[in-house]
């Protein structure tokens, strides 16, 4: 981002992101790990959108720590990850290292598990303090990329609170949905991420379909959510990463623009040119014609 303009709205650009960032597991894939490199190594490598998953976990009567995870389900905490700090740190080195980037973040409780609804409010108020140790920015306008630089955008898809980023509400499973303005949220959002329920025969083909459609829905002013994961039934992937490349790597690749999460999104590939690049790399290159 540091070659762009300032003035770019950061609606325009394209983004990539990883889909369960922090569900991450370097040697092997897993039913809940979506990645196989480090938040520090897919921020070097060109992602600049996080999605992070969180789960609160009791370590005292009056306090909790927050734990990275996938989903609800898992026994013996398979589903978690690495703490919530250590994700905030790696973010913050590198926005030290490269105060010309920024890095986008979408915040979500996967998990509420063993934690009261009583106790729900205090939870958050301690999220809270968490995040304002970051340099953060949560203005309710589309900034633009330069309003960006050195900080951390934050958007919030646990509740309607401005305090814990942009809030965005997400209709689970959907296969496009346009979300209208808000109080707290001055500009449109188009989104894509039916993740179940696609064709039982060919559900790599629906959801490819599904990804490059959400393209079309990209409109001035408005930001592009779209979610290249999915599963079958039987709680296997549904993986498109290196057919959604193959699409990408075509002339008219030029056109698209939004922000893309991906799983498992720094595997490379060989392009039409013989050239070995990643998705991300691949995307990336949409912001430079």
């Amino acid at each position: 981002m540091t070659a762009l303009p300032d003035d770019i709205p950061i609606s325009e650009l394209s983004i990539p992101g990883t889909h369960n960032s922090a569900a991450i597991n370097t040697t092997r894939p897993t039913l809940w790990a979506c990645q196989c490199h480090s938040i520090t190594e897919q921020l070097n490598r060109g992602i600049r959108l996080l999605d992070i998953r969180l789960k609160p976990k009791t370590i005292s009567q009056n306090d909790v720590e927050f734990k990275t995870c996938h989903g609800r389900l898992g026994f013996f905490g398979a589903n978690e990850f690495q703490s919530f700090d250590e994700v905030l740190e790696e973010c913050i080195q590198f926005l030290k290292e490269n105060p010309g980037e920024t890095v986008i973040m979408i915040v979500k409780i996967d998990d509420w598990r063993r934690i009261r609804p009583a106790r729900h409010p205090q939870i958050l108020r301690q999220l809270q303090d968490v995040l304002n140790r970051l340099p953060l920015l949560t203005v309710p306008h589309l900034p633009a990329l330069g309003e960006c630089r050195g900080r951390l955008y934050l958007i919030n898809r646990i509740n309607d609170d401005p305090a814990l980023g942009v809030p965005l509400n997400i209709p689970d499973n959907t296969p496009g949905a346009s979300l209208a303005p808000t109080i707290s949220r001055h500009y449109p959002v188009y989104v894509q991420d039916q993740y179940k329920a696609l064709d039982y025969r060919k559900p790599e083909a629906h959801k490819l379909r599904l990804t490059l459609g959400a393209f079309n829905h990209k409109s001035p002013g408005a930001v592009l959510l779209n979610f290249a994961s999915g599963t079958k039934p039987v709680f296997q992937f549904v993986y498109i990463m290196r057919e959604l490349f193959n699409q990408l790597d075509q002339p008219s690749h030029l056109q698209y623009s939004g922000w893309l999460f991906l799983d498992y999104a720094l595997t490379t590939y060989t392009t039409g040119h013989n050239e070995t690049l990643d998705l991300p790399t691949l995307f990336i290159a949409a912001n430079f014609k």
